[in-house]
C-alpha cells in the first residue's frame, strides 16, 4: 500500500530554509573566494535537494502504480463475478423458458388427443377443410406454371409472331389447307 504523506513530501524541505543555514562568511577569508564556496555550496545542496525529491517522487510512482495495480485486480474480480452471475441467471431463465415450451406443448397436445378421441367425425372434416384451403392457397396465382404450359404459351407465342410476318396471300392459302 501506499505510505502516507508526510510534510516534506508536498513541499520539499530545501524550499524552506532556516534562518541559521545561510552560511556566514569568515572575516579573514577572502570575498570572492567565500563567494564562490558559497555558490558551489548552494548548487551542491540544490543537486542534493533535487535528488531527494527525486527519489521522493519514485517512490510515490511506485506506490501509484501499486495502488493502481490493485484496484485493477480487485475491479476485474468484480467484473468476472458480476458476469458470472448475470450468465448464471440468463441460463437459469432460459431453462425455465424450455421446462415451460415443453409442458405447454405437452398438454397441447394431450388435448388434441382427447378432441380427436371424443369427436374424430368432426376432427376428420376440420382437417380436410384445412388440407383443402392449403391445397387451393398453394395452386394460386403466385404459383408459377407448369412446364407443359409455358411450352404451349411459347409455342402460340411464336406462331403468332410468324403468322404477322407473311403475306396475306399464303396466310389465306394456309388457312384453307388447315381446315
Amino acid at each position: 500500500m501506499a505510505r502516507s504523506p508526510k510534510l516534506g513530501d508536498t513541499i520539499p524541505l530545501s524550499v524552506v530554509r532556516k534562518e541559521n543555514d545561510v552560511p556566514q562568511l569568515d572575516q579573514n577569508q577572502n570575498p570572492a573566494a567565500g563567494a564562490a564556496e558559497t555558490v558551489e555550496n548552494a548548487a551542491s545542496k540544490a543537486i542534493q535537494d533535487i535528488a531527494e525529491q527525486l527519489k521522493a517522487l519514485r517512490e510515490q510512482v511506485q506506490a501509484l502504480q501499486a495502488t493502481t495495480g490493485q484496484i485493477a485486480s480487485q475491479a476485474g474480480k468484480v467484473v468476472a463475478s458480476s458476469a458470472r452471475a448475470a450468465g448464471d441467471k440468463v441460463s437459469e431463465g432460459a431453462r425455465i423458458a424450455g421446462d415451460k415450451a415443453i409442458s405447454g406443448a405437452k398438454v397441447a397436445g394431450d388435448k388434441v388427443t382427447t378432441t380427436v378421441e371424443t369427436y374424430p367425425i368432426s376432427a376428420l372434416l376440420i382437417a380436410s377443410g384445412v388440407a383443402f384451403l392449403l391445397g387451393r392457397m398453394s395452386n394460386s396465382a403466385f404459383s408459377q406454371p407448369s412446364y407443359s404450359e409455358s411450352t404451349f404459351d411459347g409455342l402460340s407465342h411464336k406462331l403468332r409472331d410468324l403468322s404477322s410476318r407473311l403475306p396475306p396471300h399464303l396466310k389465306s392459302v394456309l388457312r384453307s389447307s388447315l381446315h
